[in-house]
């Protein structure tokens, strides 16, 4: 049965279809799935196209059978057995559709191996299991003209997606904090209205009202633009231009908008007069006309340079490899370009080319590319090269024939984390190494590739999408892509003509605005600025190829996920102001997303610190930041202006997690089982180190996140910040359980702005979206603490506010190589001692476990960390030395100070006396060490590193290293000889002589008459003490001879009389070889 459809539907689809733009529909019903063959027909049937591929997304069950082969077997039986052809009319148009179609089926959890490729449609059942990342990931696959279709169930407005129970909702929920706030999904729903290509339609495609900016709009809605007073943004490193999401036109005018189709039209008649003066070009020519923009062009001709420059041997700078970073948000033609820089590889004569991405299916279409790169210069497969597939039909090698050997091969990221020797004799012999969608793979990975590879004569294309979707892509644009861009500014006295410069255009081109075709942004340098020993160049893609330029579901999308905040806006103010002069507000989340425009600005304010100053920032964080109910967010602002329209500058900002209050048998019941709930990081983690049920009852607060506005970073206001925290925490300890009556900042200071916004209805009173901490609820917590990724620079941050470590993890994260820290501080003085105790607990497992992993930690975050909070342990005297240390190492220790022995002698005793040092059992004012000497003692103590490393690490020759080593040895030596001496001289008694007078003189007759008669046994006494401290002298050391042969000739052995006997009264001799004396 035939039924008219809303004339919207048809009109969106081609809307899309004319401006290369993607459209969203929202299909509600319980019958939502059976009408995508409906839009699956009308995509092929609009303009002149071939059939999309579809991708459908699901979460565990899809409700029909997905077997391709299964279906195709039944549609012809069916059709044997009815003997009617196939007809819309007759059939089953779903089975039609699924059997057909080319359909990909794809569990939400391997949303990252569609990662790179290309769909015409894009259908998310399960709406309960989206998440951030995955509308993220998936939206950003659908080409120009595709349309993105959400299944939604049965509901009489999408209003009811506020209160929609999401799977992830599982994860934010805990103990003592089980109830949750839908916030995304509202705002989601408000963004909708500001979107011109999203439409809502039932089940029989009857269009929703008021849902959609197809067909509504609404006042109160995310907008796209910036605010005038936000349009300042921070100037890049390198000033590399970024992608700035633009209001889309609006929908009226999307299709027939004379600027966006002159530019356009004049973009691509650059393209194809580039395309025209390459034309001569034996492999650049015929590579360059696959590009689809100008920019992929001109990114492409950089890398043909560079890789021309190793085969062209009459160049002065031949042989050099570089290191090429190629980013861009997703969409841009990234894969594209490198699979026909491969290609380009090939023809020019490189053997060995290695890729690498996160799966099999990210690279299937630069392979893609690479075969019709291959195609353009004339080659054909079988003939010239073969494919090689896996078991899951990606193709994995491409290999020329011919007598010389040459292939590109697809090498999987946990054999490069493996290393076994196949993966180290491909990377050691490889002439170029291309690493896609770098953000996802982990930091540790990348860093490894490089490490391996043959610095001079391998180039690297790394290319990555640096938004933080991917999980990991601040970690490779703060990190990695920082290290070299700092190393390129350190050496700025560059030879101009050492830097890569595209080959110069034609003399006929030159009548573009720009004055010609400008070459990519681009950083090069020459052999002293090299990064792992290549030269460093950056590129930037910035027109998109799957979509027209502005298109609307992109801005949407940026806007929604806060995406585009890759940079922390300048600041306004022209003086900075004092910290003491800052002050330190808790933002209302209620109206932080409540879609208004100043919550809006505002919360794109907090976004861009986070996202500047973290290396692994997820969409995710956003919707846990909004609906999680343990979440608290915090901002340190600068005294405002009178502008009660203007938002102050966001100067610090903290995101605070509450956790703890963990019942009893919640406890003992997960660690009986070795299991741990979700949430309550801090509790979990340190009830299961050191096995303490009771912490886990505590409550307490862990600092998530913490961002500094990169402008004032190091001037004390992220120390202000934590100190505004911590006062307000303790502050309820010191004024008892009183509670203050909520006020807003404008109630208290007419001088601050007007925050205040309304919700959804006008009717409501309006909520402040800033509350100032001395008019909040205090809660009831015992601790504060942080979880971070040990280094340096942090650890002393958080010392410096009174922190201390209880937990640091001994394998390091497979992202950023860095060990897990967890410090704590106690907020109420019942507990410090009990967390004391946990911190000497952990420190002294934390100087048995430094010669393990923590072996590679930098000296001065060790003995920062060994500084933290010295032990109060007692003192050794000589006797408890002896229980570790015999009296043949301090003749040993004693021996190299006095430059007898070689350091190798003595490298045994230096653990022991380094534990004993750091543990306190020698008195300060006796060893003094320096802090030059206290990290050699740690180096080669306690992380048992060769002398040869820390000299490397310490800038210090080897001559110097030895001097204070020896240095350190000498002052051992002598604190051991004095309590043995000391120890001796307690033995001794006062001498009769001495003690008959002092009797005397006190007129105590019966003292004198001991006196006399004990002297017989002083003499005794006084020869076992001298024989003690004879026994430390070498010189004076009693020898023996043992066997018949002359004294000359016989070896000569020490007698040992510190031996006590076993089970007589007789000394057992021990033998120990001695050097002979001189005569």
């Amino acid at each position: 049965m035939k039924k008219r459809v809303d004339e919207r539907v048809r009109q969106l689809l081609v809307r899309a279809y004319e401006t290369h733009t993607r459209a969203l529909f929202f299909v509600v019903g319980d019958h939502a799935k059976d009408q995508v063959p409906f839009f699956y027909h009308l995509l092929t049937r609009i303009g002149t196209r071939p059939r999309p591929d579809v991708l459908w997304m699901y979460k565990k069950e899809l409700g029909f059978s997905s077997h391709r082969r299964k279906r195709l077997r039944q549609l012809r039986k069916k059709l044997r057995h009815g003997g009617v052809s196939v007809d819309a009319k007759t059939e089953d148009l779903f089975e039609l559709f699924v059997s057909t179609a080319n359909i990909r089926f794809s569990y939400y959890s391997e949303s990252e191996k569609v990662l790179g490729n290309t769909y015409g449609l894009l259908v998310l059942q399960d709406f309960g299991a989206l998440t951030p990342n995955l509308l993220a990931r998936t939206i950003e696959t659908v080409q120009g003209g595709g349309l993105v279709l959400f299944l939604l169930h049965n509901m009489e407005s999408l209003r009811q997606l506020y209160t929609l129970k999401m799977d992830v909702h599982a994860h934010y929920r805990t103990e003592s904090c089980p109830d949750i706030v839908p916030r995304f999904n509202r705002r989601l729903v408000l963004s909708l209205e500001t979107c011109p290509m999203a439409l809502a339609v039932d089940d029989e495609l009857n269009v929703l009202p008021a849902v959609g900016g197809a067909s509504c709009s609404s006042a109160y809605s995310i907008p796209q633009a910036a605010n005038a007073d936000d349009s300042s943004r921070a100037q890049d490193l390198a000033s590399i231009p970024r992608i700035h999401v633009r209001s889309p036109p609006e929908v009226g005018g999307t299709v027939g908008d004379s600027n966006v189709t002159s530019e356009a039209e004049f973009r691509q008649k650059q393209l194809e007069i580039l395309w025209s003066s390459r034309a001569d070009l034996q492999v650049l020519g015929p590579l360059l006309r696959r590009t689809r923009t100008l920019d992929q062009a001109r990114v492409l001709e950089t890398l043909h340079a560079l890789l021309a420059r190793n085969v062209d041997t009459t160049t002065p700078a031949a042989l050099a490899a570089s290191m090429v970073v190629l980013t861009a948000a997703r969409g841009r033609g990234k894969s594209a370009a490198l699979g026909l820089a491969a290609a380009a590889a090939l023809a020019l004569g490189y053997t060995s080319i290695v890729v690498t991405a996160p799966a099999a299916d990210n690279v299937q279409t630069l392979f893609s590319l690479l075969v019709s790169g291959l195609n353009e210069l004339k080659l054909q497969e079988h003939t010239d090269y073969v494919l090689e597939s896996r078991h899951d039909r990606c193709i994995s090698k491409l290999s020329m024939l011919g007598r010389r050997v040459r292939q590109v091969s697809y090498l999987e990221p946990e054999a490069i984390r493996r290393v076994d020797a196949a993966t180290i004799g491909a990377l050691v012999s490889a002439d170029l190494v291309i690493i896609d969608e770098a953000a996802a793979i982990p930091l540790v990975l990348v860093k490894r590739i490089l490490s391996l590879l043959p610095s001079k004569s391998c180039h690297v294309f790394l290319s990555s999408t640096i938004f933080g979707y991917e999980g990991t892509g601040r970690s490779l644009s703060l990190k990695l892509i920082a290290q070299a861009r700092r190393h390129v500014q350190q050496n700025t006295s560059v030879a101009a003509e050492s830097r890569l410069v595209p080959p110069p255009m034609p003399e006929d081109v030159s009548h573009t605005p720009n004055g010609g075709i400008e070459p990519p942004v681009e950083h090069g340098c020459d052999s002293s600025t090299r990064q792992y020993g290549r030269r460093f160049h950056e590129l930037v893609l910035e027109e998109p190829i799957r979509y027209a330029r502005n298109d609307p579901v992109e801005a949407w999308l940026h806007a929604l996920l806060c995406l585009e905040t890759t940079e922390a806006p300048a600041l306004q103010t022209r003086a900075l102001p004092h910290p003491s002069m800052c002050t330190l507000c808790q933002v209302n989340r209620d109206v932080l997303f409540s879609g208004h425009a100043l919550a809006e600005i505002f919360l794109r304010r907090v976004m861009a610190l986070f996202v500047s100053s973290h290396y692994k920032n997820t969409p995710n964080d956003l919707q846990m930041l909004s609906d999680a109910s343990n979440q608290q967010l915090y901002v340190l602002l600068g005294p405002t202006s009178s502008d009660p329209k203007r938002l102050p500058d966001v100067l610090c900002a903290i995101q605070l997690g509450l956790e703890g209050r963990l019942s009893r048998e919640h406890t003992e019941s997960q660690l009986s089982r070795g299991k741990r709930a979700a949430g309550d990081l801090i509790p979990w983690t340190l009830t299961q180190q050191f096995q303490e049920t009771a912490f886990a009852q505590l409550a307490g607060a862990r600092v998530i996140r913490i961002a500094t506005h990169p402008d004032v970073q190091g001037m004390g206001y992220g120390t202000r910040a934590m100190e505004c925290l911590v006062e307000h925490f303790r502050r309820r300890v010191a004024s008892g359980v009183q509670q203050h009556e909520r006020k807003t900042l404008r109630e208290t200071d007419d001088a601050q702005p007007d925050l205040s916004v309304g919700s959804i209805n006008d009717d409501t009173v309006p909520e402040p979206l800033l509350y100032r901490l001395s008019e909040q609820r205090v809660p009831d917590l015992d601790y504060l603490g942080v979880s971070f990724g040990l280094s340096h620079g942090l650890y002393r941050f958080w010392n410096r506010i009174g922190m201390l470590p209880v937990y640091v993890r001994l394998t390091p994260n497979e992202v950023t190589a860095e060990h897990t820290c967890i410090m704590l501080r106690s907020l109420k003085q019942a507990h410090e001692q009990g967390f004391r105790a946990l911190h000497l607990d952990w420190r002294a497992r934390f100087l048995s476990l430094l010669s393990y992993d923590f072996r590679s930690l930098p000296l001065g975050l060790v003995l920062d960390v060994l500084r933290a909070a010295p032990p109060d342990a007692s003192l050794w005297n000589a006797a408890q030395l002896r229980l570790l240390l015999s009296m043949h190492d301090l003749r040993r220790l004693q021996a190299y100070a006095n430059h007898l022995l070689d350091y190798h002698v003595i490298l045994d005793i230096i653990p022991v006396l380094s534990r004993l040092y750091f543990e306190g059992h020698f008195a300060a004012e006796r060893i003094t060490l320096s802090p030059a000497q206290q990290a050699i003692l740690v180096g080669v103590g306690l992380q048992r590193r060769p002398l040869e490393e820390l000299g490397a690490e310490m800038q210090v020759e080897s001559a110097q290293l030895l001097a204070l080593f020896g240095k350190i040895c000498r002052k051992f030596a002598n604190e051991w000889k004095r309590l043995a001496e000391e120890e001796a001289s307690t033995d001794l008694p006062l001498h009769p002589i001495t003690e008959r007078a002092a009797s005397s003189r006190n007129g105590d007759v019966s003292q004198v008459a001991a006196a006399d008669h004990s002297s017989s046994s002083t003499s005794r006494q006084l020869t076992r003490s001298q024989q003690t401290l004879d026994s430390l002298r070498p010189d004076s050391t009693p020898y023996v001879d043992i066997g018949g042969k002359s004294s000359e000739s016989r070896p000569r052995f020490a007698l040992d009389t510190n031996m006590q006997p076993a089970d007589s009264g007789a000394a057992p001799v021990r033998l120990v070889s001695l050097p002979a004396r001189r005569s």
